[in-house]
């Protein structure tokens, strides 16, 4: 790359994607990976072509076709970034790895560009009124870890993602059904079949909203599900013996049970007082936990629910479930908190990683941006957590506002290794002495936190 440098810890990390790539790919990932975690303004390929200035070695061209024709698969690198998450020992080895799965929409307009379409906008919506938008709509995946100098605190790491497109318009006098594209759910599905078969001797727990509690029958043999559960949800008592000579296939299910929200409401009910870490911090709420069947989502097997009470009735009873039925009340509503990380993640590639900026058209490139954005993501995270922290010299300028901040935010991971690698680069191309370095600092301290 030249004198073009990342940090050379995290430019490790990226040499352990070049196997995926011919000698020329490799080359072009290498420098658009850089560019990408380093540029100032969107995240256009022209202006990581420019972030690299004099040490662009190929034409602008070649560097599009990157994206749009080169030959990589994407998955190869997701597998790749699984297990260095689980190399770096961030996750202990008997630890059940937590995973969080979620879509978001990815703002992209324009004339013929592959998947395309009107979503629903989770961040515009709100409960009286649906906000829709033109874009992307991705399905995302991500591995939930600790920061190990930060307790109680956990981020997620991407480590697959899918597109769900939007099927192209029929044109023609007669109408035609548009062909059928693949739900989110059963996207989601796919990633953790594949997941799993990465460490089928790990145990996996997925945290998902209610959205994909109706994955809970079809998850790998080594994962379980922790979801929300729908307060009308049609519940039943497990099924009765079998009686000896009785004509007829068993039954499947017992008596019809009341729903979760008719159940919370009995004066009957016993909750126990618990004081529960959520979110940062602690809260005490009531728990009531009990099994029953969900015909509709589970039929196989029982689940774990849990009503969850405000003691101050400040907020409204919450229900949710568990297909582990040896997990504590407490260790599934702690649980389903650690996937807020993944609402996070998606603020960070919009906000901080411009996963919206790339203008592609094709569908290879629109397949890959976005996932190779993730992906960057995910390593910038990894080289902080296990290394970028150790030499982080920007944590003693917080603002003063944030004097209570507990945790680092991905603002200072990013800040902190653009930081780090300018300092690097003006080292090593002005040949600067120490006394001007000294002066340097500052402006490159300003300039990292501002970017």
């Amino acid at each position: 790359m030249g004198s073009f440098q990342c940090v050379s810890a995290f430019q490790r990390l990226l040499l352990n994607f070049l196997p995926c790539f011919t000698q020329p790919s490799g080359e072009s990932f290498l420098a658009l990976a850089a560019a990408w975690v380093l540029a100032v303004g969107p995240r256009t390929v022209t202006n990581l072509v420019r972030t690299l200035g004099c040490n662009v070695t190929k034409s602008h061209d070649a560097y599009q076709y990157f994206f749009s024709d080169a030959v990589w698969i994407m998955d190869e690198m997701w597998k790749l970034l699984f297990d260095m998450i689980l190399a770096s020992r961030l996750i202990p080895r008997q630890a059940v790895i937590e995973l969080a799965g979620d879509d978001t929409l990815v703002h992209h307009s324009g004339r013929r560009i592959f998947g395309a379409g009107i979503f629903r906008d989770a961040v515009r919506s709100t409960k009286k009124r649906v906000a829709y938008a033109c874009g992307h709509n991705w399905v995302i995946l991500c591995v939930i870890v600790p920061i190990p100098f930060c307790p109680n605190v956990f981020v997620s790491l991407p480590v697959c993602a899918r597109l769900r497109p939007k099927p192209p318009k029929v044109k023609g006098r007669r109408k035609q059904k548009a062909p059928a594209t693949r739900t989110t759910v059963e996207l989601l599905a796919d990633m953790l079949v594949l997941v799993a078969s990465w460490a089928p001797e790990r145990r996996f727990r997925l945290l998902g909203d209610g959205a994909y509690a109706s994955l809970a029958a079809h998850l790998p043999e080594n994962m379980i599900l922790i979801s929300r559960l729908r307060k009308d949800a049609a519940l039943y008592a497990p099924p009765p013996a079998r009686r000896h000579k009785k004509p007829g296939r068993p039954r499947k299910k017992g008596k019809r049970l009341p729903t979760p929200a008719k159940r919370a409401k009995s004066s009957r009910l016993r909750f126990r007082r618990t004081e529960l870490l959520l979110y940062g911090e602690r809260v005490v709420r009531l728990l009531h936990s009990y099994q029953a069947y969900w015909y509709e989502v589970c039929p196989d097997a029982p689940i774990l629910i849990v009503i969850v009470r405000d003691p101050s009735g400040e907020h409204e009873d919450e229900f949710f479930f568990s297909t582990d039925l040896s997990l504590s009340p407490r260790a599934i509503i702690e649980g389903y908190g650690h996937r807020w990380s993944q609402e996070v993640v998606h603020r960070e590639a919009k906000q901080q990683m411009g996963i919206d900026d790339p203008q592609a058209r094709l569908q290879p490139a629109v397949e890959r941006q976005a996932p190779f954005c993730l992906m960057l993501l995910s390593l910038v995270k990894l080289w902080y957590l296990t290394v970028g922290h150790r030499g982080d010299k920007l944590l003693a300028w917080r603002d003063a506002w944030y004097a209570h901040k507990e945790g680092v935010s991905f603002t200072d991971m990013l800040a902190a290794l653009r930081f780090s690698s300018w300092r690097l680069w003006f080292s090593g191309k002005l040949a600067l002495e120490p006394r001007h370095r000294k002066i340097l600092r500052p402006l490159l301290r300003a300039l990292a936190r501002g970017a």
